[in-house]
């Protein structure tokens, strides 16, 4: 809001926040492509990064210059580079990625854009799938967990110390983030993660990456339809509450 009058809207301070979305769509853009991986491989012109991400020469050079605009890209003559510190936060294998909860919320802000006639018909808006497609929306979701909850998963663990189980039951539990929180901090424990048939095959991948497959019984389901597996004495519910009702939850 202006400063200069507090609490008095003025124009531009509207139509500045109306315009908010394109720097995230030039992000999302970005994202969606994989065209920061393009770049940190090498593609370094408008051509190559064209080429690589197999994209319309124009508009990917377009795409980079906003980026460019934005900072999060470089540019020395026709040459463009990520930005410091961005080989950390926007390739998936950086120690600190965000890349696919930036993806995952790309695909957020395309059913915002429908807010106004889901409040008129009170229904969802549909979900159309991305350039990456249903399966890549899917890893991106996954992702996204793990990009929100890794670098809290230990923390908040510890402090419910002192804790002991012999066998977790993670319900939703996605790529296995809180499992092998809770795995890391109980060695003689071993866990179920329970979730729908299309994660169970992410979660074999980090746990095996983890080294904490071997501890870890992997059970396909819908845990509204489903009966929970039996066996555990410790059951963690984590991030499926806020999607749900309360009546659901205490279900």
């Amino acid at each position: 809001m202006n400063s200069t009058h507090e609490n008095v809207w003025t124009a531009e301070d509207l139509l500045a926040l109306a315009r908010g979305y394109q720097g995230a769509s030039v992000l999302a853009a970005a994202a969606d492509l994989d065209l920061f991986a393009a770049i940190h491989s090498g593609a370094g012109t408008a051509r190559a990064v064209a080429d690589s991400i197999q994209c319309d020469l124009r508009g990917s050079e377009v795409l980079l210059d906003a980026l460019a605009a934005l900072r999060l890209l470089e540019k020395s003559g026709a040459t463009y580079r990520l930005a410091p510190g961005l080989d950390r936060l926007l390739l998936e294998e950086g120690p600190h990625t965000v890349l696919a909860m930036v993806q995952h919320q790309a695909n957020c802000m395309r059913r915002w854009g429908h807010l106004a006639n889901v409040v008129k018909t009170g229904r969802p808006a549909e979900c159309a799938p991305s350039v990456r497609g249903r399966a890549g929306d899917q890893a991106s979701f996954i992702g996204a967990m793990d990009n929100i909850s890794a670098p809290q998963a230990d923390q908040v663990i510890q402090a419910l110390q002192p804790l002991s189980f012999e066998r977790l039951l993670d319900v939703g539990g996605a790529s296995g983030t809180w499992t092998g929180a809770f795995l890391r901090a109980c060695p003689a424990g071993r866990a179920i993660l329970f979730d729908l048939p299309v994660v169970i095959p992410m979660a074999d991948k980090r746990l095996t990456r983890l080294g904490l497959r071997d501890r870890v019984e992997l059970v396909p389901g819908d845990f509204m339809a489903d009966p929970l597996p039996p066996g555990a004495d410790l059951a963690w519910v984590s991030a499926i509450v806020h999607q749900n009702s309360r009546a659901q939850n205490r279900q």
